[in-house]
């Protein structure tokens, strides 16, 4: 069972895993589905189902780069690439950190 997204709509690039989520549950293959198969590890790590995102997209990086590339933008897909890729570390970092900080504090109801 996924977390509600709504608690994570303060992190940075949770559009993207929104968009990606919504991607992927439709079948598509898309920039914003590579990149939650790309953040998988992490995002199962924390509760949220991905799917059968490994078996949908098996190698996200390239098929990320070849979407950008083929797009019809005109723009660098070289660039576009790797502002997108920190977008989904930081959003992936961010909910390491929520998680932990929630699993340390006494308080917190079970």
């Amino acid at each position: 069972m996924n977390p509600p997204l709504d608690d994570l709509a303060d992190l940075p690039g949770v559009d993207l895993v929104v968009a990606g989520l919504d991607d992927i549950a439709a079948g598509r293959v898309t920039a914003d589905a590579c990149l939650v198969a790309m953040a998988a590890p992490h995002l199962q790590r924390a509760g949220i189902s991905v799917g059968s995102v490994a078996e949908m997209i098996p190698e996200p990086e390239s098929t990320l780069y070849a979407l950008l590339a083929t797009d019809g933008s005109g723009r660098d897909p070289y660039g576009r690439y790797n502002s997108l890729k920190r977008r989904i570390v930081r959003f992936a970092r961010a909910l390491a950190l929520r998680r932990r900080l929630a699993e340390a504090r006494p308080d917190r109801p079970e």
